[in-house]
């Protein structure tokens, strides 16, 4: 007698003609532990492989079926598969509203301002805060201060960021003093004239000044040592000195490149990785980096970064300063000019180079006539 198989299907049918029903389908199958349990009822048990071929037959003839029971380890295995996509939705779901929620995805205005919720959106799209975007990309303190710059009639901001909504509550009201600042240097120089209309001198003529340092304190102090705030106001004349410096080491460094290569691809979704494969394991290298948008943003805005990592070996060049001089030079005039202002008028130029040890510094010099306040 054949033994039942370890995996199986017991079905509980109902129906008419069963004997010839059972016939049929021991022609091609082999069933078990056959039981009648009414004259037109009965159960029995298959092989699980054969379950769906079976039961095809009992439906083709008519009977119906009242219960159907797996037993083993490929029914257990064929449940567990059912059930997959729940198990791992799950997980995929609650990873996705965590990703989510770092993000803020609309803003909201509170308080007693006249400022619309237009006028924020152009405020914050000049700040480069663009939704939906990262939690971790807003500072709540700065972008409060640069509201209250930015709008006349709000004297305090409050910005909080509550689940993925960015609040901004913003208060009408007078602001504070306007505060005067100093008049200062622009350049290093050598004071030429200078005659102080309001305020308060801070230098004397001829004085060698550095650039940013106080040449007219914004205020004025009365006999009695009181302090009154003013917006400064004179009349100087600096002869400024414009330089452009640039260091040359005759023994340079110089990367080759190997021929061999590794790469690391990144997916992202709203910034933040979702996917990450490969790996670098080059200690000196090169990194190429591309970035492109694999769906296309119809649905989420999900990019692919690759990564291409070059391996390189550093090799020593010797480069004569001789050889470089000239290119020196001119690079280094370029940079003292950038520093050159509308009106500045240039008196003389000159050039200078101090050499130790292989490495030369060479400092060009441009000697302007410039005003300010």
């Amino acid at each position: 007698m054949q033994r039942p198989p370890h995996n199986q299907t017991e079905y509980v049918v109902k129906g008419l003609n069963l004997e010839k029903v059972l016939n049929k389908i021991c022609q091609n199958f082999t069933i078990f532990n056959i039981k009648k349990i009414a004259y037109n009822k009965f159960k029995f048990t298959c092989d699980f492989e054969n379950r769906k071929a079976v039961l095809k037959i009992l439906e083709a003839r008519g009977f119906k079926l009242e219960k159907s029971n797996n037993y083993g380890f490929l029914a257990l295995s064929n449940a567990f598969a059912k059930r997959i996509g729940l198990v791992v939705a799950i997980p995929l779901v609650i990873s996705l509203l965590f990703l989510l929620n770092s993000f803020v995805f609309q803003v909201a205005v509170l308080g007693n301002s006249n400022i619309s919720k237009t006028q924020i959106a152009m405020f914050l799209k000049q700040q480069n805060i663009k939704l939906p975007i990262s939690k971790s990309q807003i500072d709540t303190k700065v972008l409060e201060s640069k509201i209250e710059q930015y709008f006349d009639n709000i004297s305090m901001a409050s910005v909080i960021k509550k689940g993925t909504t960015l609040v901004i509550s913003a208060k009408s009201g007078a602001k504070k003093p306007e505060k005067f600042g100093p008049i200062i240097s622009s350049a290093n120089g050598k004071i030429k004239e200078i005659k102080v209309i309001k305020g308060t001198l801070n230098v004397k003529k001829n004085q060698i000044v550095k650039a940013g340092q106080i040449l007219v304190l914004p205020y004025v102090v009365s006999t009695d040592g009181t302090k009154t705030p003013v917006l400064p106001k004179a009349e100087i004349v600096l002869t400024a000195w414009l330089t452009g410096k640039l260091t040359h080491n005759e023994n340079q460094v110089q990367n080759i490149k190997t021929g061999k290569s590794s790469q690391i691809l990144t997916l992202k979704l709203f910034g933040k990785n979702i996917s990450k494969n490969g790996k670098n394991n080059f200690k000196m290298f090169e990194v190429k980096k591309n970035i492109s948008k694999p769906f296309g943003n119809n649905i989420l805005p999900i990019i692919l970064e690759r990564e291409i990592f070059y391996e390189i070996q550093q090799k020593i060049v010797f480069v004569p300063f001789a050889q470089v001089k000239q290119v020196l030079e001119k690079k280094s005039k370029e940079i003292a000019l950038l520093n050159l202002q509308k009106h500045d008028i240039i008196e003389k130029e000159f050039v200078s180079n101090d050499a130790a040890c292989g490495i030369n510094i060479i400092t060009y010099t441009v000697e302007v006539t410039r005003k300010i306040g």
